[in-house]
């Protein structure tokens, strides 16, 4: 009599599906005389997010808990499970490169998966999202839609994916707020530089042109006297 459990492994990330990047599915079976007698087989299925070199890993580990637990002659059912979760935990990374800077995810950094499934850094998808927003205030500032004085906040959550563009959603907006914020501090310094160097610019024209006029004036003055 063979038995044959399914379970479903994925990454502790408290619920939130944007920060799952790999999950696989366990194909347990339990032939007649486990735990005694034989091991417990196990096959992995509808593997996400993870290369064949990981399958192959993860196959080594288990094989050794399988059989490690037939030693004892010990349920290995649980250990299995676990096991496998274990993993999944530290290889949840995106397998592919940043698709803004090209460069591959480190354990370190900080990354986001959008709604569509694309990956990033976090300061890769945050300077693309305020670059958007930048750019749409901008062009409805030069359209006459918006005054420069409105805030570039409020452009939050209208960015797309850089990769399909689709729509990145307002909850990873918000979660992009650590990094976006700075750039958005640093945007509005920067206007406000470029503001006060007009200011000043507007002020060395009007200078210009009072001592032009006056200089006129002198010179037509002392052309009435040579007269």
């Amino acid at each position: 009599m063979l038995i044959t459990s399914r379970f479903d492994a994925r990454p502790d990330t408290a619920g939130e599906e944007l920060q799952v990047f790999c999950s696989l599915s366990l194909k347990i079976n339990l032939p007649l005389g486990y735990p005694r007698l034989k091991a417990a087989e196990v096959h992995l299925e509808n593997l996400l997010g993870l290369n064949e070199e990981d399958a192959r890993d993860l196959q080594k580990a288990l094989l050794a808990v399988s059989n490690e637990m037939k030693e004892d002659n010990s349920p290995a059912l649980f250990n299995l499970i676990q096991c496998a979760k274990d993993f999944i935990n530290s290889r949840n990374i995106p397998s592919d490169d940043c698709c803004i800077c090209l460069c591959p995810f480190e354990d370190d950094e900080d990354f986001f998966k959008t709604p569509c499934a694309h990956c990033f850094h976090a300061e890769c998808l945050a300077r693309w999202t305020h670059d958007q927003e930048v750019q749409a205030v901008e062009k409805q500032t030069r359209e006459g839609k918006r005054s420069e004085e409105e805030d570039i906040e409020h452009a939050e959550g209208s960015s797309r994916c850089p990769i399909c563009r689709g729509g990145i959603g307002g909850d990873l907006t918000k979660k992009l707020k650590k990094w976006t914020e700075p750039l958005v501090a640093a945007h509005k310094r920067d206007c406000a530089r470029r503001e006060e160097e007009k200011q000043l610019e507007e002020k060395l024209r009007q200078k210009q042109s009072a001592a032009r006029a006056w200089e006129e004036r002198r010179r037509w003055v002392c052309c009435c006297g040579s007269a």
